[in-house]
């Protein structure tokens, strides 16, 4: 009889590469804009990403969104819009 370690194995875990994404997300923001974001702040869905952060993050997010995708796009994040 197999144990649900062994069972588990072959099964991918929902949820844990949204995870990653988000904090290598929120790594990257925290870097470029020398602002501490915490992965909860990111919100990634089908190359859109949402940030739950302050007006005026936002305002400097959206006028750095092009250098922002590049840097992500460098860690295999595409990003086709920033809400």
């Amino acid at each position: 009889m197999k144990s649900l370690a062994d069972l588990l194995l072959n099964h991918k875990v929902p949820g844990v590469r949204d995870a990653q994404i988000r904090h290598a997300i929120a790594e990257e923001l925290t870097q470029l804009l020398q602002v501490p974001i915490e992965p909860r702040q990111v919100k990634y869905k089908d190359a859109d990403l949402v940030l739950a952060v302050p007006p005026i993050i936002k305002s400097v997010v959206k006028l750095r969104t092009q250098e922002i995708i590049e840097v992500l796009q460098k860690r295999d994040i595409r990003i086709a819009t920033i809400k």
